[in-house]
């Protein structure tokens, strides 16, 4: 009878095992990584087309007025203009969960500033260098620079900008 011979049959060693953990590590990094990234351009977006839709939401308001008087956050959300997404109990809210605060000074009735708290640096950059023409006669990041409403430079947004969620942006809206 002939004799079968087996070959090393112990399974998988304990390095192999590891370096199969590792490269899923770093796989699983990886993917969260770009997945955090789509999420802050998503929300920078989604900021972005929530000042045009404040703008004008603050102008369809002021319709039966010459200015923006005793137009405020509360007005605004009691409107039921403004999406739902955008408001949290008693505040407008950003997509990444900053708040927004809607402000008229007496001595300037044909403005109103928009302030936008807790924004990511991403939110940040996208806001300062898009151009809000006829919509924001100022624009201002961490009180680091006043553009007059212009969009800022790359350069000028990525010194202004900060990372983290500690950035702030002023705008005033002009009445159409």
């Amino acid at each position: 009878m002939k004799k079968i011979r087996r070959l090393n049959n112990r399974g998988v060693t304990l390095v192999e095992v590891m370096m199969v953990l590792g490269v899923m590590a770093f796989l699983l990094g990886l993917v969260m990584t770009i997945m955090g990234s789509v999420n802050q351009s998503r929300h920078a977006d989604e900021l972005k087309q929530e000042i045009i839709t404040l703008a004008q939401i603050s102008n369809e308001l002021s319709n039966s007025r010459v200015d923006f008087s005793n137009i405020q956050a509360s007005s605004v959300i009691q409107s039921g203009l403004l999406p739902k997404k955008y408001i949290a109990g008693d505040q407008i809210v950003t997509p990444s969960g900053g708040h927004i605060i809607l402000e008229n000074y007496g001595e300037y009735q044909n403005t109103i500033s928009f302030w936008a708290y807790g924004l990511t640096r991403d939110e940040c950059m996208l806001i300062v260098t898009t151009d809000f023409s006829g919509i924001t006669s100022a624009m201002n990041t961490n009180w680091v620079y006043d553009s007059g409403g212009i969009p800022y430079t790359t350069q000028r947004a990525d010194s202004s900008c900060q990372a983290g969620t500690s950035n702030y942006i002023g705008m005033n809206f002009i009445k159409e």
